[in-house]
């Protein structure tokens, strides 16, 4: 790589430009090839997502009733 500001019309301004200009062509590059490789594999899906098997239906048993909850009496205090 040569230097740039041996040269007798080296401008700051000029490397300013072409920094910002490089990052910005690379990040243009960068997002070009990731929708390529979005559309490629795009491309390779089927249109319709495979059917999901059934799973087989398990034996149900009787639904159990709740416990009632515990009864206060009232006008008694608790624990003694």
């Amino acid at each position: 790589m040569r230097d740039r500001t041996a040269a007798r019309n080296h401008s700051p301004q000029r490397d300013a430009f072409r920094r910002e200009h490089k990052r910005r062509r690379d990040h243009g590059k960068a997002q070009r090839h990731a929708l390529r490789i979005y559309q490629a594999f795009q491309a390779s899906c089927p249109d319709e997502p495979p059917p999901i098997p059934a799973r087989p239906r398990q034996a149900t048993t009787p639904a159990r009733a709740a416990p009632a909850p515990a009864q206060r009496i009232s006008g008694t205090p608790s624990g003694g």
